[in-house]
């Protein structure tokens, strides 16, 4: 009987698609890991403690390319105790699955981290492996967000044909407006994160918005984070500067997670 690897199985199709799409590969596979993570996750007994924020959403969202991120963004519940998701995380890794990845339990580490000036949470870093590929991984956990006008259900789409699909809670794109304004208005000139104003844009060019939700969506984000909005924001302007060089039909801007 022929004993098939899966990993390297999985690592061959993946090179593939790279080679077929003109991918990085790398980054083709940190997303591959990324998102073998979000379905241990999504049918693990933790599943409602957590939403997905981030830049992963653009991949869920729109059928265009987005910038590349390197990590998983979540907002928490619960208390926000290192310990205890370390303990959640190495559960979850211990999750198997046909795909290939298998991620190891004792590389689960946490740590305090702090995000700008209004942001603090907790960084947990693992390791998986694909084959005898390394596909280290980093999850952000932050918490006490409003979440406005509330989470929805999703299925996160799968690089590969025939893989489960995760299906878990995520933030709406209200939210996630909300939050990139009050850092745009609360930093101003000191907010370097471009990737900030890049999402904005995007946001604003593939979506809908219902004025009165997103009203209430940045007032709730503002309430929690105590924070009145100024009248003329400094990043405004960056902002404004963004919006006409991206129209200006200037496509290479490569920005990082």
């Amino acid at each position: 009987m022929t004993v098939v690897n899966m990993g390297a199985s999985i690592r061959d199709r993946l090179l593939s698609k790279a080679r077929a799409e003109k991918l990085d590969f790398n980054l083709l596979l940190t997303r591959y890991a990324l998102e073998r993570m979000l379905y241990r996750l999504s049918i693990s007994q933790h599943r409602e403690q957590f939403l997905l924020k981030g830049a992963l959403l653009f991949d869920l969202w729109f059928d265009v390319p987005h910038r590349p991120t390197h990590d998983v963004d979540f907002l928490g519940f619960g208390a926000a105790d290192i310990s205890r998701l370390e303990a959640v995380f190495r559960d979850i890794c211990r999750i198997e699955s046909p795909d290939g990845m298998v991620f190891q339990p004792d590389s689960v580490k946490g740590a305090e981290i702090r995000k700008e000036a209004n942001y603090s949470g907790i960084r947990l870093t693992l390791m998986g492996l694909l084959d005898s590929a390394r596909c280290p991984v980093q999850i952000d956990v932050g918490f006490g967000d409003a979440v406005v006008p509330g989470p929805e259900d999703a299925r996160y789409p799968i690089i590969l044909p025939g893989m489960p699909e995760p299906q878990l809670r995520v933030y709406p794109r209200y939210t996630v407006v909300a939050e990139k304004l009050e850092a745009l208005t609360s930093l101003g000139m000191l907010n370097s994160r471009m990737k900030d104003f890049f999402d904005l844009w995007v946001l604003a060019k593939h979506s809908d918005f219902d004025g009165s939700v997103l009203s209430q969506a940045v007032a709730a984000t503002f309430d929690v984070l105590c924070l009145p909005p100024q009248a003329k924001p400094s990043g405004t302007a960056g902002f404004i500067a963004i919006l006409l060089f991206h129209q200006s039909g200037y496509s290479g801007l490569q920005l990082d997670a």
